[in-house]
């Protein structure tokens, strides 16, 4: 079970399975998230959530990306704060811009700036076990 899937289970709090397949899966919060065929990440956050609605994608991250975070994590002040760089960097798509800056990123709700920093985890879960992050 992905970082993913396991937070999904524990914001599921009416015990019901999240709808998914191998490539999609909903999240109770509604947040739908898309595992593409060159394995971007698409996530399509519900209006509930944020106003209007918002769809992201992330790119498969390279390998000079995957150094890029591994230098955020050790000099940003939290980890959300090491994601949120490295979602700005792998962010191809913010609605119907072609990417997104950490301002931009800063105006979302609480709720939904956590939801894509977990997505983002999703991409490298072996760095977490490693960390011990994942348990």
């Amino acid at each position: 079970m992905t970082k993913l899937q396991r937070m999904d289970a524990d914001m599921n709090a009416t015990g019901n399975e999240p709808e998914h397949d191998d490539n999609t899966m909903v999240l109770t919060n509604g947040t739908i998230v898309e595992t593409l065929a060159d394995f971007s990440k698409k996530i399509t956050i519900p209006a509930t959530l944020q106003p209007g609605g918002l769809v992201v994608v992330f790119r498969d991250p390279s390998h000079e990306d995957l150094e890029f975070f591994e230098t955020q994590m050790k000099t940003a002040e939290t980890r959300l704060e090491a994601v949120k760089r490295f979602g700005v960097r792998l962010c191809i798509q913010w609605g119907d811009k072609n990417g997104v800056t950490v301002p931009q990123w800063d105006k979302l709700r609480g709720i939904v700036s956590v939801t894509l920093a977990k997505v983002l985890d999703d991409f490298f879960p072996n760095v977490q076990a490693a960390e011990g992050i994942v348990s």
